[in-house]
C-alpha cells in the first residue's frame, strides 16, 4: 500500500511540474519583449550587460541594464537607494553576465521599458528561480499541510539580515539550517548573523560548513571575509590573515574591485593589530581606490581613524571617525553608524572631552541594543566603564565593566571577557 501511494505521489508531482512549466513559460518574457507589455505585471528575464550605482545622485538609484549595456539597454531594472540595503551584497547579485529574472510592473522612461524593484523577492536567477517556483507550487499543492513559511526560511534570513534585524535573522537562519541542512545559503546566512551578534565561534562553524557546500567563488569570497573577521575578533591573527588572503585571491580572480577593496582593508587591519601602522595606512589607501560605495568608504574611514588613533594622532582620528559616520548614514547602514559612534565616543574619552564622549557612547550603545548585537553592546559597556574610570567614578566604572565581562562571557568571547577581568575587575 505504501509503495502504491508513493508512486502515485511522484506521478502527481511530475504532472504538476509539467503544468507549472507551461504556466511559468507563459508568464515569463524576454527583455526584448518588455516594450510590448508597458503597464502590465510580468516576469522579465535577460542577461546583465551593465550596471551603475549612482550613489551621489538624488535617490541613489541602481540601474541594472539587461541584454545590452547603457545607453543601448533593452530593459532596465531600477532599485532606489532606500531599497538597495535589502539586497545582500548587491554588486555580487547584479554582476555583469549573470542571467536574472525580475517580476513587477513594467513602465516606460524616455521610451525604454524599465521596472522598479523594491526587494529580493522580486529577483531570481533565471534557471534557479524558475525551478524554485515550480518546486514550491508543487509542494503547496501536494503537501497542503506543510507550512509555506518553511519554504522561505533562507530568503527570510537574508531579508532580515539585510534590514539589520539580526534577532529575526537568527531565528530564520536556525530554521533554514534545520530544514535545509545541505544548503550553503542556509549555513552562510546563519553564520553571518552569528558574526553580527558577536557569536564568533558559532559563526566560524556555520561558515566552514557553507564553504564545504558551495563551489561559487562569489560565495567563497564572502565566507572567507567573515571567517577572517571572526578569527580577528577572537585574537587569532594568523588565521585571520590566512582567510583574508584567500578572500583577496578570489576577488582578484573575479575582477571584483569592491571585493578587492574590502580584502585590502581587512588585511590592513591585521597589520594595524601587529603595530605596523604605515603598512596599514598603505593598504587602506589602496582600498579606497577600488570603491565608490558609501558603506565601504565608511568602513575604510573608520579603519583609517583607528590607525591614526593608535599612532597617537587623536585629532586626525576624530576627523576620520566623523567621515565614517557621515558615509554610513548616507548608505543607510544603521549598524555601521552605531559602531563608528561608539568608536568616536571612546576617542573623545581619550581626549578628555567627556561631554562629547558621553553623547556618542550613549547614542551608539542604544543603537546596538536595538539591533541586538551583543558583542558591540559589551564593547559599549566597556567604553562606558573606561569613561567613568577616567572621571574617577569608580563605582559606576565597576558596574559597567561587570556588565561588559558578563556579556562577553555569555556570548562565548572568553578572550575579551578575560581581558576585562584582568584589566579592571581583578
Amino acid at each position: 500500500m505504501k509503495k502504491v501511494t508513493y508512486t502515485m505521489l511522484l506521478v502527481l508531482i511530475e504532472l504538476i511540474f509539467i503544468f507549472t512549466s507551461k504556466v511559468f513559460a507563459q508568464e515569463q518574457i524576454n527583455a526584448s519583449q518588455a516594450v510590448n507589455f508597458i503597464g502590465q505585471t510580468k516576469t522579465v528575464c535577460g542577461v546583465i550587460a551593465s550596471t551603475k550605482y549612482a550613489s551621489y545622485s538624488r535617490g541613489q538609484p541602481t540601474f541594472i541594464n539587461l541584454d545590452k549595456p547603457y545607453p543601448n539597454q533593452v530593459f532596465t531594472i531600477l532599485i532606489w537607494g532606500r531599497d538597495r540595503a535589502k539586497f545582500y551584497n548587491a554588486d555580487r547579485i547584479f554582476s555583469v553576465g549573470k542571467r536574472i529574472c525580475a517580476t513587477g510592473l513594467i513602465s516606460s522612461y524616455r521610451g525604454k521599458p524599465e521596472m522598479t524593484v523594491r526587494g529580493p523577492s522580486q529577483i531570481k536567477e533565471w534557471f534557479l528561480g524558475l525551478l524554485m517556483k515550480k518546486y514550491f507550487l508543487a509542494l503547496v499543492l501536494v503537501f497542503s499541510l506543510v507550512s509555506v513559511a518553511n519554504a522561505n526560511e533562507i530568503e527570510k534570513c537574508f531579508n532580515y539580515f539585510d534590514s539589520q534585524n539580526y534577532q529575526l535573522a537568527l531565528q530564520a537562519g536556525q530554521n533554514a539550517v534545520r530544514i535545509y541542512p545541505l544548503s550553503a545559503d542556509a549555513h552562510g546566512c546563519l553564520g553571518m548573523t552569528y558574526t553580527k551578534l558577536g557569536y564568533f565561534n558559532l559563526s566560524i562553524k556555520e561558515l566552514k560548513t557553507a564553504e564545504k557546500l558551495t563551489n561559487s567563488k562569489d560565495a567563497l569570497g564572502i565566507i572567507y571575509s567573515y571567517i577572517g573577521g571572526d578569527y580577528g575578533n577572537l585574537g587569532d591573527l594568523d588565521n585571520a590573515l590566512l582567510y583574508y588572503d584567500r578572500e583577496l585571491e578570489i576577488e582578484r580572480d573575479l575582477n571584483n574591485q569592491k571585493g578587492e577593496s574590502s580584502a585590502l582593508s581587512n588585511i590592513a587591519g591585521i597589520y594595524e593589530n601587529q603595530g605596523n601602522y604605515d603598512k596599514a595606512l598603505e593598504y587602506l589607501n589602496k582600498s579606497l581606490q577600488f570603491t565608490n560605495d558609501p558603506s565601504s568608504i565608511a568602513t575604510i574611514y573608520n579603519n583609517i581613524a583607528e590607525v591614526y588613533s593608535d599612532k597617537g594622532d587623536k585629532n586626525k582620528a576624530a576627523e576620520y571617525y566623523k567621515k565614517a559616520i557621515e558615509f554610513a548614514q548616507k548608505a543607510g547602514d544603521y549598524h555601521g553608524t552605531a559602531m563608528y559612534m561608539l568608536n568616536l565616543g571612546e576617542l573623545y574619552k581619550k581626549l578628555k572631552n567627556f561631554s562629547e564622549a558621553q553623547y556618542y557612547l550613549q547614542k551608539g550603545l542604544l543603537m546596538m541594543q536595538k539591533l541586538g548585537d551583543k558583542y558591540w553592546e559589551a564593547y559599549g559597556y566597556g567604553y562606558f566603564g573606561e569613561l567613568y574610570l577616567t572621571q574617577n567614578k569608580k563605582s559606576l566604572a565597576k558596574e559597567y565593566f561587570t556588565k561588559a565581562y558578563n556579556l562577553f562571557k555569555a556570548i562565548g568571547d572568553n578572550s575579551h571577557a578575560q581581558w576585562v577581568y584582568e584589566t579592571y575587575l581583578k
